[in-house]
């Protein structure tokens, strides 16, 4: 979440001078005090008065500029504050107001520049070390960032906006703790904060630290309704991740309430659906979300997994060749196509699946399950080669996870096919100790002693 720029000169100035002609103290008024197209032409008459003093004109090309900054007219109000800094090059307001305005277009670099020459002249003016240290933010700068944060809050000890952001740069470090911290004190200065909580939300989500989240985007919807997407969006993941399904449908519902096109609360409500077992209803939302974000991966995966349930074989694989085509370098692709093609179960698709475990094994070689997966469908054929293939990729699997209780269970079972009694069981038993079900039934059938 962003944060808004500190304040710049915002008041109009008054007459530096009496003015030099009667007729242009009506102008003067209106430049000073008025406000809109009024505002501008009667700054205009000034500027445009050949005769006024250039103290009266930077003063009108100073009010012109913020009237033009109200209307969003950036470049215009550029140009005026950069006429008043050419007339009175001192001018901390106009240069201010100049860096706001660069900032505003994303040209951080000019807005820096004119941040430096602020705090050059008065080096104690927090906003000028506010506003550069988002601008250093914006271009990746964390350390002159946290810097000009660590300087504003020196200065302004009870300004909770830049906790907030010194939170924020320290999210970009991996410093969580940290900026939870930051986080908190920004909402015990501002108990209203809403970006505050939000973000030490996502920050406590990221850690999966749940409870804390939820309680945080519940905040949210107390005290920043223009935030109400966003927070129950985050909610519902909090809430899906800790298995509270019911909930976490119930909050993607809202989202998509009030926000129809949110692709992502669109798939991880499909997710909450499959996981109820309601898998037709999640390929709906998924097929939505896919409509919304046509290169949404994420979202292709999963409606592969709920077509994969439902066997509709050849939309999953379709599906999912649609990840590959978008990720060509996702092992994990790889490896899910290989099962739909096991679980399909046609003409030569055992050959496929295997070819596509052995593509998740070439991009990478620690992928346990695919070393399990590949072994588990050599298990399936019927020659005494397939059944050694199946254990040496079992033994990877084992030598890459060992705790894969699954892998020492297939093995076992290739040794048993294999009439290597002492091997099945060894590894049965293994299997036991690490809590596979079956492993019990296997080695009674293998006739071990007990």
């Amino acid at each position: 979440m962003g944060h808004l720029l500190a304040l710049s000169a915002t008041l109009a100035l008054g007459l530096a001078q009496p003015p030099a002609r009667a007729d242009n103290l009506k102008a003067f008024e209106l430049c000073a005090e008025g406000s809109g197209d009024a505002a501008i032409a009667g700054c205009t008459q000034i500027i445009e008065d050949a005769g006024e003093s250039d103290q009266n004109r930077a003063v009108a090309y100073f009010n012109r500029g913020l009237e033009y900054g109200r209307q969003d007219e950036a470049d215009r109000a550029i140009a005026d504050y950069s006429e008043v800094i050419n007339l009175d090059p001192d001018n901390d307001r106009a240069l201010m107001n100049r860096g706001v305005q660069y900032s505003i277009q994303g040209e951080r670099d000019k807005a820096i520049a004119d941040y430096d020459a602020v705090i050059k002249l008065t080096p104690d003016y927090a906003p000028a070390y506010m506003n550069r240290g988002m601008a250093y933010s914006g271009n990746g700068d964390v350390e002159s960032a946290m810097s000009d944060f660590n300087q504003v809050i020196e200065l302004r000890p009870t300004y909770a906006p830049a906790f907030y952001k010194r939170g924020n740069e320290r999210v970009g470090q991996g410093d969580r703790d940290g900026a939870v911290g930051d986080f908190s004190e920004a909402i015990r200065l501002q108990p209203d904060y809403a970006l505050a909580y939000y973000d030490r939300g996502d920050s406590y989500l990221k850690a999966g630290d749940f409870a804390k989240a939820i309680a945080d985007f519940t905040k949210v919807l107390d005290v920043g309704p223009e935030l109400a997407s966003s927070a129950y969006y985050k909610r519902g993941v909090s809430y899906r991740r800790s298995g509270e399904s019911d909930k976490a449908f119930a909050d993607f519902s809202k989202v998509i309430e009030i926000t129809p096109d949110h692709s992502s609360a669109l798939h991880n409500r499909g997710i909450v659906l499959g996981s109820q077992g309601d898998h037709a209803a999640a390929v709906e939302d998924f097929s939505k979300a896919i409509r919304l974000a046509p290169d949404h991966r994420g979202a292709y995966l999963a409606r592969a997994i709920a077509y994969d349930q439902l066997d509709k074989f050849d939309e999953a694989i379709a599906d999912i060749t649609r990840t590959i085509e978008l990720k060509p370098d996702d092992a994990a692709s790889y490896i899910k196509r290989g099962d739909v093609y096991f679980d399909r179960a046609a003409g030569e698709d055992h050959e496929r699946s295997i070819a596509d475990y052995s593509k998740a094994i070439e991009l990478d070689p620690s992928h346990a399950e695919a070393y399990f997966s590949r072994g588990y469908v050599y298990g399936f054929n019927v020659s005494d080669g397939d059944w050694m293939r199946s254990v040496a990729d079992l033994t990877k699997a084992i030598e890459l996870k060992p705790d894969y209780a699954a892998a020492y269970y297939n093995r076992g079972a290739a040794y048993s096919a294999m009439k290597d009694k002492a091997n099945a069981i060894a590894d049965f038993r293994k299997a036991d100790e690490l809590g596979y079900e079956d492993a019990k039934k296997a080695l009674k059938k293998v006739g071990a002693e007990q």
